[in-house]
C-alpha cells in the first residue's frame, strides 16, 4: 500500500502574489477564497495579490490568508488528482488547515477562529516586542542550555519549534532572544531572524491561549476523515472534542514537535508527502529529516508532473464522489431542501461505499452512474456555481465514460 501524507505550512510561508496563478486558473480556488473572505468581510484576493503582508501588518489577516490558500490547494488537489492522504499534519497555524481539510472544522468557522486567535496573539506581545529566530547547525542540547529565562529581568527565551535534526526556532522577549542569538552564533550556529514579532509557542502566549480556550467551546468538531497529527503530542489527535480543544489552545504555548511528526510518518511507512499551501518550507525540511519520503509542494510548478503521477494511487470512484460532496461549499440556507437534496443523497453514497467494501469489488457501471447522479444532485442542492461544478466533475465524467 502506497501511503501519502499531506502537509500544511504555517506563518512565514506567506508572500505577495501567493496562489495568484491558481486563482486565475481554477474556479475551486476562487470560490474557496470567496467563501473564506465572506465569513469575515475580507477581500482575500486583494490581500494576497495586492496589499501583501507588510511587517507592520496584521498577523491575523496573514494567517487567514495562509489558511485559505491551504484549503483551496487541498480542494484543487482533490479535484485534479483525487488523492486522499494516509495521514496529515500542519506546522503551527498549519494544524488548523490540516484539521479543516480533514473535515473536523468548517472553513468559515476555522477562518473566524484563526483571525481571532491571531488578534489575541498580537495583544499578548510583551512590551519591547518579541523576536523569533531560527537556529541551524547546532545540537538541540546546546540550544536548550541557553534557552533560560533571565532571573533578573524575567525575560523569556524558549524553544518554539523543533523542526529538524539541525534546526530549532527560539522565541521570547526581543532583547533576551537577540542576546542568546549572538551567543549561539559565536558557537557556530547559523542564525536567521524571522520577520514575525509575535513569540509563537512560548509561555508569553498564555493570555491568548486562555482566550482561545473559551472561544473553542463555541466551535463544532467533526470526526476527521483521516488522522491529523498534533503539534503538541506528535501523535494523531484523539476523536474527542474536549481533548482537541485543549490541544489547540495548548499549542500556542508549547513547542511545535515537527521533527517527531515526520519521524512518526516514516515509521508508519509514508512514501510521499505533498505540501499544500504557499511556498515549500516543509518540503525543504523533509530533506533534512526524511529524505526517503518523496516530497512535493503544490506551490512549486515543477512538482506538478510528479504529483499528477500519484493519480495511480487515487481512491475508488465512490470515494472521489464522497470527497467532492463534502469539500464543496453550501449556499443553500433552506434546511429542508438541504436535507432532501444533500443529506439524503450523501447517505446513499455512503451506503454504496459500504456495499462495495463488503463485497470486496469495484463498482459496476450502474452503481458508478448512480453515484455520479447523486453527487450532481448534491452539488445542485448546494447551489455550487456551474464553472466549479464542471471542474469538480470533469475527472469523474472521464472515468464514467471510460466504463460505459
Amino acid at each position: 500500500m502506497n501511503k501519502t501524507a499531506f502537509l500544511y505550512p504555517g506563518t512565514g510561508s506567506q508572500y505577495t502574489g501567493m496562489f495568484k496563478s491558481l486563482h486565475e486558473s481554477y474556479a475551486v480556488v476562487r470560490h474557496t477564497f470567496e467563501e473564506a473572505g465572506e465569513s469575515i468581510g475580507l477581500d482575500l484576493a486583494r490581500t494576497c495579490f495586492e496589499d501583501g503582508f507588510p511587517e507592520e501588518g496584521s498577523i491575523a489577516n496573514t494567517q487567514v490568508a495562509i489558511l485559505a490558500c491551504s484549503v483551496a490547494g487541498h480542494r484543487l488537489l482533490a479535484q485534479e488528482v483525487g488523492l486522499k492522504p494516509y495521514v496529515a499534519a500542519g506546522h503551527s497555524l498549519g494544524e488548523w488547515s490540516a484539521l479543516t481539510c480533514a473535515g473536523v472544522l468548517k472553513l468559515p468557522d476555522a477562518v473566524k477562529a484563526v483571525r481571532q486567535r491571531g488578534k489575541w496573539m498580537e495583544e499578548a506581545v510583551p512590551d519591547g516586542g518579541g523576536l523569533i529566530v531560527a537556529v541551524n547547525h547546532l545540537p538541540l542540547h546546546v540550544i536548550k542550555e541557553y534557552c533560560v529565562s533571565d532571573p533578573v529581568t524575567g525575560q523569556v527565551v524558549e524553544i518554539a519549534c523543533l523542526n529538524a535534526p539541525d534546526q530549532a526556532v527560539i522565541a521570547g522577549h526581543s532583547e533576551a532572544v537577540e542576546r542568546i542569538a549572538l551567543v549561539l552564533e559565536s558557537l557556530g550556529g547559523k542564525v536567521v531572524r524571522l520577520r514575525a514579532k509575535v513569540p509563537f509557542h512560548t509561555s508569553l502566549m498564555r493570555p491568548a491561549a486562555e482566550k482561545l480556550s473559551i472561544e473553542l467551546t463555541n466551535l463544532s468538531f467533526s470526526k476527521p476523515e483521516w488522522p491529523v497529527i498534533s503539534n503538541v503530542t506528535a501523535i494523531p489527535h484523539e476523536h474527542d472534542s474536549t481533548t482537541l480543544r485543549q490541544k489547540l489552545a495548548e499549542q500556542l504555548t508549547t513547542a511545535v514537535r515537527w521533527e517527531e511528526t515526520v519521524r512518526l510518518m516514516q515509521r508508519q511507512g509514508v512514501q510521499y508527502a505533498i505540501e499544500i499551501g504557499p511556498h515549500k518550507v516543509l518540503k525543504q525540511l523533509n530533506r533534512k529529516t526524511a529524505r526517503n519520503i518523496r516530497s512535493y509542494a503544490l506551490d512549486v510548478p515543477e512538482d506538478w508532473d510528479s504529483m499528477f503521477e500519484l493519480r495511480r494511487l487515487k481512491p475508488a470512484f465512490i470515494d472521489q464522489c464522497l470527497t467532492v460532496a463534502v469539500t464543496t461549499r453550501n449556499r443553500n440556507d433552506d434546511a429542508e431542501q438541504y436535507r432532501k437534496g444533500a443529506v439524503e443523497p450523501y447517505k446513499r453514497l455512503l451506503q454504496i461505499q459500504e456495499q462495495s467494501v463488503a463485497e470486496g469489488s469495484e463498482l459496476s457501471y450502474s452503481r458508478m452512474k448512480e453515484s455520479f447522479e447523486l453527487l450532481t444532485e448534491i452539488l445542485a442542492c448546494k447551489r455550487v456555481a456551474e464553472d466549479e461544478q464542471n471542474e469538480r466533475l470533469a475527472h469523474l465524467v472521464y472515468q464514467l465514460n471510460g466504463e460505459g
